[in-house]
């Protein structure tokens, strides 16, 4: 096992800059469409390197053993790449040389990742297997603008844990990471000594419009809602705004010293958490945008959703606040939760739980026999002892009870499992049963052309591994089954369903296979054709990027190849 950790850890930890530069403009004969790419021959491969009979070469270090006991080449210097150059290439370059680093700019329109090589290992009898690939930046007019440099490029996305679907919020910036300066281990066991190397990996931030950039130089960087927290090894921190503009740093807001921290945001204001030894000195300070103190200190707090913050003086005794910092309700003896839709959780010490408005006002209480929790609908309560459940509205008022396999859709909607059927119902009577025990959720898809909302279910075929979709019109009036060849990715054999969110508006689409194409229909009603061959397209605004056995590509949203970049498809 130790060897096997340690071959691990060398595949894990030493992938620095596999990198791609090219010295010559693409060729002036270039497909357009994708399906001149698809059928585009693989250019030959320029990766020899990664056999473990080659000897690599001076400018990079061997990990994981030896060439010839099986291990990995990694690059050091970007030049001793050769990239493909073959005739599925579409793109220029910023420059003749080595783009080792990104250069910011206010001409490049947007800034996107592509992928610029993929990287390999291989054990003693030089088998490979893919470890994962390198990143580069390229424009929207298909000019590259780094070589693969980067380990990973990913967008600044802060997920809002407090809505029931954990929506993201995409932010105008890219985090990079690179491996920092490796260092090589080694370890004796069994009487062979095996070698790996480590190295760190450090975060940098881009602007999506390519105007700001700060180095790799993080141990992490956090996304906040409007902005993101760049985190060095020491804990000091740097706050930035949506807009890249330095808001401030620790050592203004935690008098010099780098104590354990976390810091929040909600509703305008900084939350900052001061950890100690003694959980009785932990201090929590509302800041502002420029990191001045204005509410606290308090032992316990949590951010202000809709004007309101659940806070503690003592530990012991909680209420909420506005944002002057006055007690709007208070009392309670146990922690509560954020405000949504006006609505807050407070949990008791006896095991009860309350529903309260905005004024403290109770809404709805229940004992220690039952769990409460919010729902699209408004409430739901399930009961321990008889497995049931109940859903109120957003005012207290019971809306429907069932057994525990009773859920809510949205907002009048429900389904529950009822014996080998599933019936799915509206409170104004609209119902519809089906064979089989479905699970649903919201979705929108393409009937007859035209997107229409309503609901999926699936439920799982035994003795097959995969599971059968059935599509329900919002309006109860029937279901559409949905053969495997409308679900499957054409080679794969398992269903692939699933959906896309737009990583720069957050706006989500259904995704469905139609034979050549992905049908991408957003919950909005807006309608993609996505002419790319792959299971995993990714939609940023007016561009689609996907990475097939042959190339990463771009496409604008009437399918015109932007940039393509050949990857061999043999390796």
């Amino acid at each position: 096992m130790k060897r096997i950790s340690a071959i691990l850890c060398a595949v894990s930890l030493l992938i620095t800059m596999f990198a791609a530069c090219d010295n010559s403009p693409a060729a002036t004969t270039q497909p357009t469409t994708w399906a001149e790419v698809q059928t585009t021959t693989a250019p030959a491969t320029q990766t020899e390197t990664l056999s473990p009979e080659t000897t690599p070469p001076e400018t990079g270090y061997q990990a994981g053993g030896s060439t010839t006991a099986g291990g990995i080449t990694v690059y050091t210097d970007p030049s001793a790449y050769e990239p493909y150059a073959g005739s599925g290439a579409k793109f220029t370059r910023l420059r003749e040389g080595a783009l080792d680093h990104f250069e910011p700019s206010d001409d490049y329109g947007e800034v996107y990742p592509y992928v610029a090589a993929r990287v390999f290992g291989c054990d003693k009898e030089g088998n490979s297997w893919q470890l994962g690939s390198m990143y580069g930046l390229v424009d929207r007019n298909g000019r590259i603008l780094t070589d693969g440099i980067y380990t990973k490029l990913t967008p600044l996305n802060y997920v809002d844990y407090e809505s029931p679907t954990y929506e993201n919020n995409y932010q105008p910036f890219w985090i990079t990471m690179r491996y920092g300066d490796p260092v090589t281990r080694q370890e004796e066991y069994e009487g062979e000594t095996y070698s790996w190397v480590e190295a760190p990996e450090l975060c940098g931030v881009i602007s999506m419009d390519g105007s700001f950039a700060l180095p790799e130089e993080y141990e992490y960087v956090t996304p906040l809602p409007e902005g993101f927290c760049c985190v060095r090894e020491d804990r000091s921190f740097e706050v930035y705004d949506g807009r890249g503009e330095l808001c401030f740093t620790s050592r203004q807001v935690l008098d010099g010293k780098e104590d354990y921290w976390n810091l929040q945001y909600g509703d305008g204001l900084y939350l900052l958490i001061r950890y100690f030894e003694s959980s009785e000195e932990s201090q929590c300070w509302f800041l502002d945008r420029d990191g001045n103190r204005v509410l606290g200190p308090y032992r316990e707090a949590n951010c202000f959703h809709e004007d309101r913050a659940c806070v503690s003086q003592d530990g012991e005794h909680y209420g909420y606040i506005d944002k002057n910092g006055t007690m709007i309700t208070g009392g309670y003896d146990d922690y509560s939760y954020n405000f949504r839709n006006g609505r807050a959780i407070l949990r008791k010490t006896d095991g009860g739980s309350a529903v309260i408005d905005r004024d403290g006002k109770v809404v709805l209480e229940i004992g220690s026999d039952a769990w409460l929790n919010l729902a699209p609908c408004g409430i739901e309560v399930q009961q321990y002892s008889g497995s049931k459940v109940s859903f109120y509205d957003w005012d207290g008022n019971e809306l429907v009870t069932g057994d525990n396999y009773l859920s809510c859709l949205d907002a009048d909607t429900f389904y529950e499992r009822v014996g080998s059927s599933t019936r799915i119902f509206r409170l104004n009577g609209a119902e519809l049963t089906l064979a089989g025990n479905y699970y649903f959720s919201t979705a929108v898809t393409v009937l007859d052309g035209e997107s229409v909302s309503g609901y999926m279910g699936d439920i799982y075929v035994e003795g097959t591994g995969n599971y059968k979709y059935t599509f329900v019109p919002g309006d109860l009036s029937g279901s559409v089954p949905y053969p495997q060849e409308k679900l499957s990715f054409p080679g794969q054999e398992y269903y692939y369903f699933s959906n896309i969110q737009d990583q720069r508006s957050g706006e989500r689409y259904w995704l469905v296979w139609d034979e050549d194409a992905w049908i991408a229909v957003s919950e909005t009603g807006n309608q993609l054709r996505i002419p790319l061959r792959t299971a995993n397209p990714i939609l940023r605004g007016d561009r689609i990027m996907a990475v097939t056995d042959r190339a990463c590509v771009y496409l604008d949203l009437e399918g015109n190849v932007v940039f393509s970049y050949p990857l061999n498809a043999e390796d």
